[in-house]
């Protein structure tokens, strides 16, 4: 989605008949692009619904966070938290003063994680729902070791962001970084130009990703929830029908793993309450047979869908 796209999607009429669904962006940079993208894609999450997207005061990200509990009206629906590293410690944006000579940055981990205690704090204290991203822009060059190692200070940072973030999730939803990692490339991320000049710290495809993810996760899609599957050369390597029970395999003897690299994560989707069937032409007490035969315990082993085993049915 582009810019003028979000602008457009976010500024149509609507006609639902509903009150705005109120969004607070609470961001430490001039929000510029990724509000309208906010906007945008909350706007489609809710099927059309009006978005009213608000933020906070520029450089006081926890601030304003803290100052929602003073909010009277009108109420709001849902608190997006774009976190970056100079909400944590203003010296390591590019718009701070302050210097990054070794002897100055003496107190940086614990000024970061006292700005991370204070944010999770007024997480907690939130009563609508609330999704907080990471840090997703890179440290500034403030270390004085190659770029190839990680110095021990860079480590003890991230180590306190993992720990906000758990601590985080007790309460409130939290983007998951890997998969912003995949969607935006880190040398696509940071704008130094922009942040200096406007205080928008963000390329345009990486605000859109951001704000894509953001509002994915306060306003999930419906889950899928079951799964059908057939058998010969998926859950097992073989045609059951030709081979005969013992002749389809799912084991590194065989090198046939894979099939129960495939079993392994049908039990884990069953476990989080996924319908897993399975659609075969075999015959029921084969199939039954297969899953009961001494070998690497599959995972679907334990209860076999003996109906679904029939001729196509599942």
């Amino acid at each position: 989605m582009t810019v003028l796209e979000a602008l457009e999607v976010a500024g149509r009429s609507d006609n639902s008949g509903m009150p705005a669904f109120r969004v607070f962006l609470a961001c430490g940079f001039t929000p510029l692009d990724l509000k309208a993208f906010v906007a945008a894609h909350a706007r489609v999450r809710l099927g059309g619904r009006f978005v009213a997207v608000e933020t906070g005061l520029y450089g006081d990200l926890v601030g304003s966070i803290e100052h929602l509990q003073d909010r009277e009206s009108p109420p709001l629906d849902l608190v997006l938290v774009a976190l970056e590293w100079s909400d944590l410690d203003p010296r390591l944006g590019y718009r701070s003063s302050g210097s990054w000579e070794p002897e100055k940055l003496q107190d940086l981990l614990p000024s970061v994680e006292s700005s991370g205690e204070r944010l999770l704090r007024a997480l907690k204290l939130l009563e609508v729902p609330a999704v907080l991203s990471l840090p997703t822009l890179p440290l500034p060059p403030a270390f004085w070791d190659p770029p190839e190692a990680a110095a021990s200070l860079q480590l003890r940072l991230f180590a306190a962001v993992a720990h906000l973030g758990a601590e985080a999730s007790q309460h409130i939803q939290i983007v998951n970084p890997r998969s912003i990692d995949l969607a935006s490339p880190l040398p696509q991320r940071l704008d130094v130009r922009s942040e200096l000049e406007t205080g928008f710290p963000y390329q345009r495809p990486h605000a859109e990703a951001l704000a894509r993810f953001l509002c994915s996760v306060a306003l999930p899609e419906p889950r899928k929830r079951g799964l059908i599957t057939d058998l010969d050369g998926t859950v097992w390597d073989g045609v059951l029908g030709e081979d005969g029970v013992h002749g389809v395999t799912w084991d590194l003897e065989h090198h046939t793993s894979i099939h129960a690299l495939y079993q392994k994560t049908l039990a884990s989707l069953a476990a989080s309450g996924v319908l897993v069937a399975i659609a075969s032409k075999n015959d029921p007490a084969l199939g039954a047979a297969a899953f009961e035969r001494p070998q690497s315990a599959p995972a679907v082993a334990s209860r076999p869908a003996r109906r679904g085993m029939g001729d196509g049915a599942a």
